[in-house]
């Protein structure tokens, strides 16, 4: 674990209804495995604003670097 503080960071992402919202967080925990220290889906979105056939995918992402802040 890191003595530096976390930092919380939330994203959204349009995609198509049938994308498997694993598939977007283990590419996200891909990008770089030291600074990502947990990522989860907080929200899924159908309705206003979003296209038939998409859904918002809401993301909160926790981010720790081990050297610095």
């Amino acid at each position: 674990a890191s003595v530096f503080q976390p930092v919380n960071r939330y994203f959204a992402f349009v995609v198509a209804s049938d994308f498997p919202a694993a598939t977007l967080l283990s590419a996200i925990q891909q990008v770089d495995k030291t600074l990502i220290r947990d990522v989860q889906v907080v929200d899924v979105y159908h309705g206003e604003k979003i296209p038939a056939g998409k859904k918002s995918l809401a993301v909160g992402a926790v981010l720790q670097a081990p050297d610095r802040t």
